[in-house]
């Protein structure tokens, strides 16, 4: 991932601002919204691959590729940034208890060996826990309590790498083959694709064979004894994928993923606690990648951060248990967690104009899937978008969806297409009511070069075209102002 945008003038900031959180709180989405804040890493291009929200002031999260972290005790306010003491490695997963106490899982990229290092004083230093030694990657560590703790990664020696310990990670344990169902041919699966609620854990799987579905691992004792089960769609393009998992009890849950061949998005869900899964349709915009439960407002979100995917990047929500998908925004969000509340955050990653190639290890592509099986795959793709911008997106606190926050009844929905687009995009939206209505397109700069629609319009679904063939190659941003409220979207012209 690469840097290359300049910093804009502080008008032009302005400008994208308000953009973004048109964006990020369209009408009809959310009464909330997604507010950007700096994670203190040293390269702007970094990712957060795993990040782990204790309450509402507390976070840790680590940044893709690499062996920095960072942490809040004020709600996001400031981070702390830090750098692990461990040299030729880098960090695949976090779990903290608190404050000062945190587990990270360190992949030593040189003897190909998996570790796990604790600090419990903020993380000025960290202790590498001796009795742990993988060998494949650890994806995930959660902690119960205090001492009780497991770390979950992927298959080595025949079965998936799964250690408990009881004392803080003082002594690691690996659980013993016959407790854990065997892997598919080539299963494994992605960093952060895990849930634990009580004494219950769970994690998704994907595989590269299109003959293979994904499945849900659940353990109900912190680890020591697992079952399987596939998340139940059938035909030609099984789900392989599983980008996410949660739960709002012990019983009823949420996966999402996509499937293989075609990229249809799913959903299923499950009221037994992970036993049986039944097939849902999952959200058309964004590709779920992510998932997390809301607590304090009673829904799922899914998010993804990754570009050239069918639904492409964004966040949306669930308030029905996966029946039904309202979109939030078309931004990048990645990893998610909730803790407290509506107290969570995302990880963030803004877009630019490029020509980064992006690696696909299969027919579909790995697009929906970040992790970091896509590094080094072959052969490449081109992306038409390039990462400029690491960080962290945190839900506003002082909204939410529920009764205190109702959605509202009428919104205004909008798509511009193709994107990216040469020259000329169409932009269509739907007005609940009919007024007066306006829709202009502006660069990232701020500077207005198009007014697309400027008057009365009825009430019904209306298209507008844009030819910008005199235009320069880059990011554009259409506004639509109408009687339902105010909105934003993205355009790319890639000439």
């Amino acid at each position: 991932m690469v840097a290359c945008l300049t910093k804009p003038d502080r008008a032009a900031a302005r400008f994208v601002a308000a953009v973004i959180l048109l964006l990020a709180s369209q009408p009809g989405a959310v009464a909330a919204e997604w507010l950007e804040q700096s994670a203190g890493f040293s390269a702007p291009s970094m990712a957060v691959w795993s990040l782990d929200a204790v309450d509402e002031n507390i976070a840790w999260l680590i940044a893709a590729g690499s062996l920095e972290f960072s942490r809040t005790t004020d709600g996001g306010s400031t981070w702390i940034p830090g750098t692990l003491p461990v040299t030729g490695s880098q960090a695949t997963a976090i779990t903290a208890l608190d404050a000062s106490t945190a587990w990270v899982a360190i992949k030593q990229q040189t003897l190909l060996r998996a570790h796990v290092h604790k600090t419990t004083d903020g993380g000025t230093t960290w202790v590498r826990q001796t009795t742990l030694n993988g060998f494949g990657w650890i994806n995930a560590i959660h902690f119960f309590d205090a001492n009780s703790g497991v770390a979950m990664g992927d298959p080595s020696g025949g079965y998936f790498e799964i250690f408990t310990t009881t004392n803080g990670g003082t002594n690691w344990t690996r659980v013993p083959s016959a407790n854990i169902p065997p892997p598919l041919p080539s299963e494994y699966w992605h960093m952060d694709v895990y849930y634990g609620r009580g004494d219950t854990v769970w994690f998704g799987t994907t595989s590269p064979n299109t003959t293979d579905e994904g499945r849900v691992f659940r353990s109900t004792d912190r680890g020591v004894h697992w079952t399987v089960a596939t998340i139940g769609f059938s035909g030609l393009n099984p789900i392989t994928c599983v980008t996410g998992v949660a739960f709002r009890d012990q019983d009823n849950g949420l996966a999402v993923g996509h499937e293989h061949m075609e990229g249809t998005h799913k959903a299923a869900r499950t009221t037994d606690g992970g036993l049986t899964w039944t097939p849902l349709d999952g959200p058309a915009t964004p590709c779920p990648c992510y998932l997390a439960w809301v607590p304090g407002a009673a829904m799922y979100i899914t998010t993804n951060e990754i570009s050239g995917f069918q639904g492409g990047v964004g966040s949306a929500y669930s308030a029905d248990d996966g029946e039904s998908w309202t979109l939030i925004d078309q931004i990048p969000h990645g990893t998610v967690d909730f803790a407290v509340g509506t107290a969570g955050w995302c990880g963030g990653l803004t877009f630019e104009l490029g020509g980064c190639p992006l690696p696909s290890v299969g027919p579909a592509s790995a697009a929906c899937c970040p992790s970091k099986r896509i590094a080094g795959g072959s052969p490449e793709v081109l992306r038409t978008e390039r990462v400029i911008l690491g960080g962290v997106w945190k839900w506003a606190e002082s909204a939410g969806v529920g009764e205190a926050s109702p959605v509202p009844a009428e919104r205004l929905v909008h798509r511009g297409y193709p994107n990216p687009f040469n020259p000329a995009a169409t932009i269509e939206f739907t007005l609940p009511r009919a007024g007066l209505t306006r829709l202009r397109v502006y660069t990232s700069a701020g500077q207005e070069v198009a007014t697309l629609v400027e008057g009365s319009l009825a009430a019904g679904p209306h298209q507008a075209h844009w030819d910008a063939a005199g235009k320069a190659s880059g990011v554009y941003f259409y506004r639509l102002e109408a009687s339902g409220g105010v909105s934003a979207g993205r355009l790319v012209l890639a000439k």
